[in-house]
């Protein structure tokens, strides 16, 4: 009484950060929930599973928690404008459960920040379908149930992103127009973290199964210590749990990690049916510049070939229109300067001179280059392959004749 008194003056005094560390202890103290839980690093967490004995006044086992974590990400078009960024939310579940030896069974269900009623209601339904008192006896008789529920929201997740992969694979508008690859990127980015979330809740399934196989070992162990007190319960008392729902529990737990295994390695492949088409994309987008550049190569090549038929008379015209030719109309006849040859003393040495000037610069900049931009001096060594296995020899090649090869190469 004296309790619920001081909890409704602090709530009518007290500020909000007060009110919370009050309400967060008598949370914890009531449903045996760890400090760890309430630490900022696991709520931001994509996934994870706990678990501890919950131990009374005489350091005896009377009771088992677990905490658990999952989300899943949806991703679809846009429903107004399909062209438009593709549209996402997350769904969290959010589990933490309390199994006491007095058979009292307390399971939480924390609400996601702007989360659906949806997923809540469908939490409830599938701890509260079709269960028995036998189930109670065995604290993960809640990961029984609700995993089927996590992976149902796993495969719709796979099947929004792979929707999303089909139709950009059914669409021909790659070849009509720019490929939008900023929204391709940000599909991506999306699959990536489907397949980081579908990763982790295959890690944290595995954890949830070895957690079952050591509770069960444990109490198997305190059965035989304890097996002369029928009175209390399998967890202090040294009761086996039932054998057949342990068995069932187990067996279903192996099947959910292997349905999550396979649900990720579908991720993967639609993961990289998008890549594959980005790749696609891009290598379009290369073969269009490839034409266009030889479609302007076959311009440069007719002027060229225009500037050559052109140039004998040009040069002819060049030659003639010089002042070491006149043409007299009194006389009739062409007269020729007796200096014509100062024409070709300076025109034949400068045109040698370029030339050999040119090459003598390319050689001092290569001289004068760096060693390894020359590729000259610089080794690599390999690893060859003898018998099947992988032998580190010392091979080594210059790697002059790659590099000059590097640059040809586009990237797409």
């Amino acid at each position: 009484m004296a309790d619920a008194s001081a909890d409704l003056q602090c709530a009518n005094n007290c500020g909000p950060q007060e009110i919370w560390i009050r309400s967060k202890a008598k949370f914890s103290a009531e449903f045996n929930i760890p400090d760890i839980w309430w630490t900022e690093y696991n709520r931001k967490t994509n996934g994870f599973f706990g678990s501890q004995d919950v131990l009374d006044d005489a350091e005896k086992v009377s009771g088992y928690v677990t905490w658990s974590h999952f989300q899943t990400k949806q991703v679809q078009p846009d429903k107004d404008d399909p062209d438009k960024d593709y549209d996402y939310y997350w769904t969290k579940v959010n589990i933490f459960t309390q199994w006491l030896v007095s058979k009292r069974q307390v399971v939480l269900s924390f609400a996601q920040k702007n989360g659906t009623l949806k997923t809540q209601n469908e939490i409830r339904q599938a701890l509260l379908r079709s269960l028995v008192d036998r189930e109670l006896t065995n604290p993960f008789w809640v990961y029984h149930k609700l995993l089927s529920l996590v992976l149902d929201l796993n495969n719709a997740s796979i099947w929004m992103f792979r929707d999303c992969v089909r139709a950009i694979e059914k669409s021909d508008d790659h070849t009509s127009k720019e490929p939008d690859y900023r929204r391709l990127h940000n599909l991506a980015r999306h699959g990536i973290h489907i397949v980081e979330v579908l990763s982790v809740t295959c890690e944290t399934i595995q954890r949830i199964a070895a957690g079952h196989r050591a509770w069960v070992e444990e109490s198997s162990r305190s059965a035989e210590e304890s097996s002369r007190s029928v009175e209390e319960s399998s967890r202090s008392s040294g009761q086996a749990p039932p054998l057949s729902f342990t068995k069932s529990v187990r067996e279903q737990l192996s099947f959910y990690e292997q349905t999550a295994s396979s649900f990720r390695h579908r991720m993967l492949s639609t993961k990289d049916r998008l890549t594959n088409e980005i790749n696609l994309s891009f290598n379009q987008i290369a073969q269009k510049d490839s034409k266009a550049t030889l479609a302007g190569g076959q311009t440069i090549k007719r002027l060229t070939i225009m500037s050559v038929v052109f140039l004998p008379a040009t040069f002819v015209s060049a030659i003639f229109s010089t002042s070491f030719f006149n043409f007299s109309p009194e006389a009739k006849r062409w007269a020729v300067s007796p200096m014509f040859w100062v024409y070709w003393a300076v025109a034949i040495p400068v045109t040698i001179f370029i030339p050999v000037a040119w090459r003598l610069w390319d050689l001092w900049e290569h001289r004068s280059s760096p060693r390894d931009d020359r590729g000259e001096g610089s080794e690599v060594s390999g690893m060859e392959f003898k018998n099947g296995d992988v032998e580190m020899q010392p091979t080594r090649r210059r790697i002059g004749h790659i590099l000059p090869t590097i640059g040809t190469h586009r990237r797409v």
